[in-house]
């Protein structure tokens, strides 16, 4: 994901918000990404790399260990964010109560033709640990959540072969509440190679997590 990489980080680098730092974690490519990120000239990037691929759990568990900032806003290689993204996620969990500790935003999905499907998430404060509301959240890119609050939680579940999203949204729920932004922050890329079109191991994963967090998910007819 090379191309798409450079993209995604030049969203981060484009932020209106004042201080971003942006944190890559390069999981064993074997594409030129290497040697991309080498060849940038952006002082608030730092690169954690991998000589060999851990999976997406461990990536992410790593860069949320070389954060430094209060907050953590995600991003996967294949996406973009919009420029009011960390302002605008910022704000929302500043603008609530104490017990707000991340916020989410709706999305453009655009697959490889171009076309594009909005997604708009619920807006407001959020606090049932359900999966209904776990899933509607959305994927994890262009989700923000206080750097403390992850670290308390364990981060992401490693033995989880996918949907760790919703395992930390439920995770997070269950003592605190997260805020939905109506507005449309990121652009998210919809194509074949994404992890989540492994239907046997999206379906495995939730039955893992409906019997971690002893939630019911509702079965369409």
């Amino acid at each position: 994901r090379r191309d798409l990489l450079e993209q995604a980080v030049e969203s981060v680098r484009l932020q209106t918000y004042e201080s971003v730092e942006c944190i890559v974690v390069d999981d064993g490519s074997t594409d030129g990404t290497s040697e991309y990120l080498n060849s940038l000239d952006y002082d608030d990037m730092a690169v954690v790399r991998h000589e060999e691929n851990h999976g997406q759990s461990v990536a992410r568990n790593e860069g949320i260990n070389a954060a430094n900032g209060e907050y953590v806003l995600f991003l996967d290689s294949d996406d973009i964010l919009y420029p009011c993204a960390a302002e605008s996620l910022v704000s929302a969990v500043e603008g609530s109560s104490k017990d707000v500790v991340g916020a989410f935003a709706s999305a453009k999905l655009v697959n490889h033709r171009g076309r594009v499907k909005k997604r708009t998430v619920p807006a407001g404060r959020m606090d049932e640990a359900s999966l209904e509301n776990a899933n509607a959240i959305g994927g994890i890119s262009c989700t923000l959540f206080r750097r403390t609050v992850l670290e308390d939680v364990g981060g992401f579940d490693e033995s989880l072969p996918r949907r760790v999203d919703v395992d930390l949204y439920l995770k997070i729920l269950d003592e605190h509440a997260l805020y939905g932004v109506d507005e449309f922050c990121c652009e998210l890329r919809i194509h074949d190679e994404g992890l989540s079109s492994d239907t046997d191991a999206v379906e495995e994963s939730y039955r893992k997590i409906t019997e971690k967090h002893g939630v019911e998910r509702e079965r369409r007819r």
